[in-house]
């Protein structure tokens, strides 16, 4: 199992880096989440290919066509995504802010920011991942989550799409 994730993420690593053509369609459907805690900070970041997040807002927001300006585009990103990937801890949600979109050729970097005060690590986190699951029947999403030298990777798919983890 794990190396099939591997294998899925070097694949996407492949086919969103700035070497590789623009494709207008590819066969594979993923987005890859790493959840980082620090002594100090928790980073969320996602990479998703570009042309499937921009069909999944124009799809949720009934938008014509991708929004014209790279704020409005930031703004509806983030509100589909904090709709779309849930932290939950002692049955409270815990806020995810977008500090920074990174557009690149094939795939948008997106880094949030989450308050450390709102996660305890040692408690248990449940996460809920349902990105692009309105487009794709074979949408997988793949979230690392790292603390010190603890790590565990989560599979999320239309079936599967709420995990828990504790550390």
């Amino acid at each position: 199992m794990k190396s099939i994730m591997i294998s899925i993420w070097i694949s996407f690593q492949f086919l969103t880096s700035s070497s590789v053509p623009h494709a207008e369609m590819h066969d594979i459907h993923v987005s890859t989440t790493e959840i980082e805690w620090t002594k100090d900070d928790i980073h969320l970041s996602i990479r998703i290919f570009k042309d499937d997040l921009l069909n999944a807002l124009v799809k949720k927001y009934r938008l014509k066509d991708v929004p014209e300006t790279i704020d409005e585009t930031k703004r509806l990103i983030e509100s589909y995504l904090i709709e779309k990937i849930i932290l939950n801890q002692e049955g409270r949600q815990i806020a995810i802010h977008l500090e920074a979109l990174e557009p690149g050729l094939d795939a948008f970097g997106c880094a949030f920011s989450i308050d450390h005060a709102q996660i305890d690590p040692s408690n248990l986190i449940t996460i809920q991942n349902k990105i692009l699951f309105e487009l794709f029947d074979d949408q997988t999403n793949i979230v690392q989550i790292s603390h010190g030298k603890k790590k565990k990777v989560l599979t999320f798919d239309r079936k599967n799409n709420l995990r828990e983890v504790k550390f």
